[in-house]
């Protein structure tokens, strides 16, 4: 079944290639969420924003929207 599903997702890129971003970006669990994100050895916290079309996680803190292209992300509980 997995491989059915990549080889379909496969296809569908080469008939649309947004189609796998966008149906990414409308899955994004993070979207709207406070989050919190390690950069060099230190926690952050911000409100994420959702996924960038090039694939970045964009993210809302006090310094403005920034862009994460790796790392590790968590999600915070609301309060």
């Amino acid at each position: 079944e997995i491989v059915t599903q990549i080889l379909d997702a496969i296809d569908q890129q080469a008939i649309d290639p947004r189609a796998i971003m966008t149906e990414q970006r409308r899955r994004c669990l993070l979207a709207g969420q406070p989050i919190r994100y390690l950069v060099d050895q230190a926690w952050h916290h911000a409100q994420c924003e959702g996924v960038a079309e090039d694939g970045a996680l964009l993210i809302k803190d006090s310094s403005g929207t920034r862009r994460l292209l790796s790392g590790e992300v968590q999600r915070l509980r609301k309060s």
